[in-house]
């Protein structure tokens, strides 16, 4: 089964449609009659401009979810997935259908970290943070996380997406704020649409590679932002990791340490370009990683708009 999926390689498609309906009419809910899946799928609209409802919204858990999606799970998983509804709007003669996919995750934040695993498109004004490209629209709102898909690429196509994608983001009663880590990324030079969170080490690995990752010790007890940084035409990377507690990041700290800065306080120029980290001052448990920076100066100065000491942050 296809299935639409955040990876740049292709856009998420959503399922075959007589699979779906073979699971529509098979399927029992998973879910609770009061809980907040269910009743945003009780709200959904029967149709949306010709686009009309194939059957009843299906709901996936967890445990089931790859039934649905073929390969790719695991992102939705990596934020602490609770359940997911799909809903199949059929299109009028030639035209494709529209597929709605609505996820809730773990928390909030959780959602924006969804959100944030792909971010080419246009903003599209809904929810708390929108894309739109190639007939895809995505948002976020409180837990949820949205995906609407048009396998057509007609104007009409587009508007019913569009009136779908209002409908839900009213069905959401709740809003949620940015995680706290997020903020702390330095603004001169980012790329606002590099910026990742994450705590799962496989998320890290879809946006940035290097030797020596697993010794972050990155999971469900630990939280991360990532921002591409470019400074007068050089490119680097900021890792924010928050650990549990100091112990933990002064264990990460002394590993990382050891592998890429040796026992001096300087930046260390590798094959890739040059590393460095520090303690974000007042917060013991934070730890910034700087990645593959074009040079020294950008390694001082990306710690220096932390507010962290580069000649003495570097352990």
């Amino acid at each position: 089964m296809n299935s639409k999926v955040f990876f740049r390689t292709r856009p998420f498609r959503c399922g075959l449609v007589g699979a779906m309906m073979v699971v529509m009419a098979c399927a029992k809910a998973p879910f609770p009659a009061d809980s907040p899946l269910s009743a945003i799928g009780k709200q959904l609209p029967g149709a949306v401009g010709e686009w009309r409802t194939a059957s009843r919204p299906v709901a996936y858990t967890p445990e089931t979810i790859f039934d649905y999606i073929d390969g790719h799970a695991e992102v939705y998983l990596a934020y602490g997935l609770r359940g997911s509804i799909a809903c199949r709007y059929l299109g009028p003669e030639e035209e494709g259908d529209v597929v709605l996919d609505v996820f809730e995750l773990a928390s909030p934040e959780d959602a924006y970290g969804v959100f944030t695993h792909d971010q080419d498109g246009e903003d599209a004004d809904l929810g708390q943070g929108s894309l739109f490209r190639y007939g895809w629209l995505s948002f976020w709102k409180g837990p949820f996380f949205v995906s609407i898909y048009a396998e057509g690429e007609s104007d009409e196509a587009r508007d019913a997406v569009f009136e779908l994608g209002r409908g839900v983001a009213a069905a959401i009663p709740t809003v949620g704020s940015l995680p706290a880590i997020v903020a702390l990324l330095p603004s001169r030079g980012l790329e606002p649409r590099s910026v990742r969170y994450f705590h799962d080490p496989t998320i890290l690995a879809a946006h940035l590679a290097f030797d020596g990752a697993q010794i972050l010790r990155l999971g469900p007890d630990t939280v991360a932002a990532l921002g591409r940084y470019d400074l007068d035409g050089s490119r680097a990377h900021l890792l924010l990791v928050g650990y549990r507690n100091t112990a933990h990041s002064e264990s990460v700290l002394s590993d990382f340490s050891e592998l890429f800065l040796g026992r001096g306080d300087e930046p260390l120029e590798h094959s890739d370009g040059w590393y460095a980290m520090a303690r974000l001052p007042g917060k013991e448990a934070v730890l910034a990683f700087v990645v593959r920076a074009g040079s020294e100066e950008q390694v001082r100065e990306i710690l220096g708009n932390l507010g962290a000491d580069p000649k003495g942050g570097y352990l």
